[in-house]
């Protein structure tokens, strides 16, 4: 939850940063403002009083139109479409650059305590295993960073962890499945050279080789006879 939240938040920025002067300067004025929209003592926005909208996004909508100038929404009223929206992408990136993963979650656990209780912690004892704590992922490669309570169901989808083969037992990441199955794989099945005049076996790709070798007499055989047939239907001919 806190980085999705936080997501919204940064684009928030992105986008409010669109109708002001774009420099390091404006930025920190966004996220002061940002912040201080959060940190309003106010009643809370309940989802289904706002047509059952995430409370958060209220808050966005809310806190970007603020930034937008009466020269802006004026200009807006007269045209279909934001002509800023084709260049929000690429200020998103840059904000991204400028808004550092701790930052944001910082701003979206100031959010979720606001908006989204539930998805925080109410143990008020310190010496407590916090079930919202940040942890990251234990596979190698992998750089996803959740709370311990979200751990278990990203490890069911996890691209990096590694899993057995249902062939071969050999342990591949999750998202090398599909190629090793392909490509790798040394129990995968493996195509005779002389299937085309009759071999039915379909070795595995480890006993290709042997097969080969084993196989020679009845290979030999086979090619006999397609040779013959091909006489007989060109004397038939």
């Amino acid at each position: 939850a806190a980085g999705r939240i936080g997501r919204w938040l940064m684009e928030a920025v992105a986008s409010a940063s669109l109708h002001d002067d774009w420099c390091e300067t404006s930025l920190v004025q966004l996220k002061s403002k940002l912040l201080e929209r959060l940190s309003e003592e106010k009643v809370l926005v309940k989802s289904s009083s706002v047509g059952g909208k995430d409370p958060v996004q209220v808050l966005i909508s809310s806190y970007v139109s603020s930034c937008r100038g009466v020269a802006t929404r004026m200009a807006e009223a007269f045209q279909k479409s934001d002509p800023e929206e084709a260049n929000l992408a690429t200020r998103i990136q840059e904000v991204h650059a400028r808004f550092p993963s701790v930052e944001r979650e910082a701003y979206a656990v100031l959010a979720i305590r606001r908006f989204h209780p539930e998805l925080g912690c109410c143990n008020v004892e310190e010496d407590h295993e916090c079930e919202f704590r940040p942890v990251l992922c234990p596979h190698d490669g992998c750089t996803e960073r959740c709370s311990a309570k979200a751990l278990q169901a990203h490890d069911q989808i996890c691209p990096n962890k590694r899993l057995p083969c249902g062939k071969c037992g050999e342990e591949v990441r999750r998202n090398e499945h599909l190629v090793h199955g392909l490509k790798a794989c040394p129990e995968r099945e493996a195509s005779c050279c002389f299937r085309g005049i009759g071999c039915q076996v379909v070795p595995a790709h480890k006993d290709l080789d042997k097969h080969l070798e084993d196989s020679t007499q009845g290979h030999l055989m086979l090619l006999m006879k397609t040779m013959i047939e091909q006489q007989d239907m060109a004397q038939a001919l």
